[in-house]
Parts: C-alpha cells; structure tokens; sequence
C-alpha cells in the first residue's frame, strides 16, 4: 500500500467512526510507526543490506553481521555507550514526526479536527470524545506540541509550594522538553554555517545564550562586521514566533512547506570600520535544511546553509593569510617607528655625532 494510501486509509477510517467504525483503527498511517520488539536488532543498526549486529561467540569469533544472508567479519564492535545512545536516538525517531512525515500529521489532524466539529454541531458526544482522544494522542508525535506543553507545565509547576513535589514535576516536564526539543530543527543549528552577505561568502557560528536565544557570531568577518563580532539574534520561544509565511502552491512544493515559521530577532549593522554599531529589527526564517535572516528596515535577506569542509577550510585560510598580511604591516610600521625614535634619541643626546666621529664619518 502506497503512502498516500494509507494516509487516505487513516482518515477514511477516523471519519467513518462517526457512524460507528472504532476510531482505533485510524493507527494504520504512515506516522503512527509501531513500535520495534528488538530495538537493536531491528532499525537500530538498519542499512541497506539490513544488517544486526550479533554477540561475539564461544570460539571467540567477534564483530560479526548478519542479514540477508550476510556473513560479515572484522567490522568494529560498537561500544555500550555508542549502543545506549543509538537506542535512545532509534526511541525518539520512534516516539516523534520529523520531514514529510510530520507534514503529513498536521494535514490528518486538520482533517480530524474538521470531523470534531461536524460531530459537534450534530450532537454526537460519544464521537466527540473519540476524536479528541485520537487527535490528543496524534499531538503527541508532534515534537513542536510536546515541547510547548512541557514548557507551559514547568512554569505552572513554578507555583507548588511544596519544594521536593515541585523540583520533581518541573525535572518530569524538562525531561520531557529536552526529548522533544532534540526533534525541533530551529534549536539543533549549533556551529558553522555560511551566508552571503553580499561581498561575498562568509562563516558564522550559531550557538543558544539560553533555552531560547540564538545568537549568529562571525567567523569570518568583513569591513563592517568583523570577525568575532555578533551578526544578528532571534528569539525561538514558541510564544514569540510570529505569524509563519503562508506560501503559494507553487512555492510550497519548491520548498517542501506550506508555511515557513519565522521569529523576531536583532540584526547588527554598522559603517564602515564597525562605527556606530546598532541593533535592527530582524526576522529568522525556517526552512527544512537551512535558515534565513532578515534586516528588515534595509529588507536584506542572508540564506545560510551548512558549509562543506573545503569550502571552511579556504574561507578560513583567507582570513588568517589577510589578517597575517595586516599584522606584518602593523609589524613593520612598528619597527620603523621605534628605529626613528632610537635615531631622534641619539640625535638629541649627542650620541649620533660622537659615534660618527669616532667611526671617521
């Protein structure tokens, strides 16, 4: 069955429990996964050959791969921390929606919740609880949902007075935002990432001063931002997200979203030199695989994506060579200046003359 099929299937299934179909049943789409028997020996180590990893056995024979009839020797043995975090990473895919997948939950929940209200209008109680157990459990594969929720649950928990019940509730909801957090592309851009600001390519590094604050460093900087110097800023707490950009048809299939999330930030701009450095009113863009970033007053836009290794390694070398180049001029100027003020010194004192004479100048 073709994954269009099924999404058809799960809400043909949901709708139809309206006149008396288990509501149940509407598990059967594509991003309700079930959930592995084996975590290890089944998606864990998964590649095309569809290879587990098996123990070592008696004869002391190691690090052997089976699947489809494969024998494989002499591949490394994963440690039991690699293993513990693959399992961990396998539980999160398991537990949430990512990509296309969870694209498609939020067009089956809008359905859904499209069938709550018929059901609602009609006077059918029974049905209406039905669905909104069905669409509560389908939020929880949404990362974006669960996280919102945990961080609403941490700050009511904020006002239990007892302090043992309280540091317990909020560790509970952390717990649970952290996992989900994990799934949310806007707060996994940690490191370099590269923009064109207009003369040409240039590094930035992304890292978070908290939960919710990104902050874009330069790596390589230019003639009005430099290196080491803030870019810009944005806000990413779901409560300050700003209305998303609603796309054409045909802009979303080119960018694989019908609406893009966008938050408000700060974007540096300075003269020429980093005089007059001021803060502007900025917007960050999510996309799937990148990001934007806009100086609204000058309607500037940066796209950023992940920079391959070469193309660091030659930004960063022309930055070190050109910053070489500035310090051995700074050098050289320097020396100049102190070799004069030896020659003014000696001048003045007598010395200059006295050691001419004494050389037969």
């Amino acid at each position: 069955m073709t994954t269009s099929a099924r999404r058809s299937l799960s809400i043909l299934v949901v709708v139809s429990s309206v006149i008396g179909i288990q509501v149940a049943n509407a598990f059967t789409s594509p991003y309700a996964r079930r959930t592995p028997a084996g975590v290890a020996s089944n998606n864990l180590f998964r590649s095309s050959s569809a290879l587990r990893v098996i123990p070592i056995d008696g004869d002391g024979e190691k690090n052997n791969y089976e699947g489809n009839g494969l024998n494989q020797r002499n591949t490394p043995t994963l440690s039991p921390m690699r293993v513990s975090r693959l399992e961990r990473e396998e539980a999160i895919r398991s537990r949430f929606a990512t990509g296309d997948e969870l694209r498609n939950l939020h067009d089956d929940m809008k359905a859904l919740k499209q069938v709550l209200k018929w059901c609602r209008v009609s006077g059918d109680v029974h049905r209406v609880g039905e669905l909104r157990e069905t669409i509560k459990l389908l939020e929880g594969k949404d990362p974006e949902v669960v996280y919102t929720r945990a961080i609403s649950a941490m700050n009511k928990a904020e006002k239990i007075e007892d302090l043992d019940k309280r540091k317990f509730v909020i560790d509970q909801h952390r717990s649970e935002a952290n996992l989900a957090r994990s799934c949310i592309p806007r707060f996994n851009l940690e490191g370099l990432w590269v923009g064109n600001y207009g003369n040409g390519a240039e590094l930035v590094n992304i890292t978070y001063s908290d939960a919710h604050t990104l902050v874009a460093t330069k790596v390589t900087g230019d003639a009005y931002i430099p290196r080491g110097e803030r870019s810009f800023s944005a806000n990413l707490a779901p409560s300050d997200e700003a209305d998303p950009i609603e796309l054409s048809e045909s802009a979303a299939s080119k960018w694989g979203n019908k609406k893009l999330q966008r938050f408000k930030g700060k974007g540096s701009v300075a003269l020429e030199g980093y005089k007059d450095e001021k803060n502007v009113e900025g917007q960050l863009v999510m996309f799937d695989d990148y990001f934007s970033f806009t100086w609204v007053p000058m309607k500037y836009t940066v796209f950023f994506s992940r920079p391959s290794a070469k193309l660091t390694i030659d930004l960063l070398r022309d930055v070190v060579s050109k910053e070489d180049e500035v310090d051995n001029m700074r050098e050289h100027i320097s020396r100049c200046f102190s070799k004069d003020a030896v020659i003014d010194r000696d001048v003045i004192t007598g010395r200059f003359r006295s050691d001419s004479v004494n050389n037969g100048d």
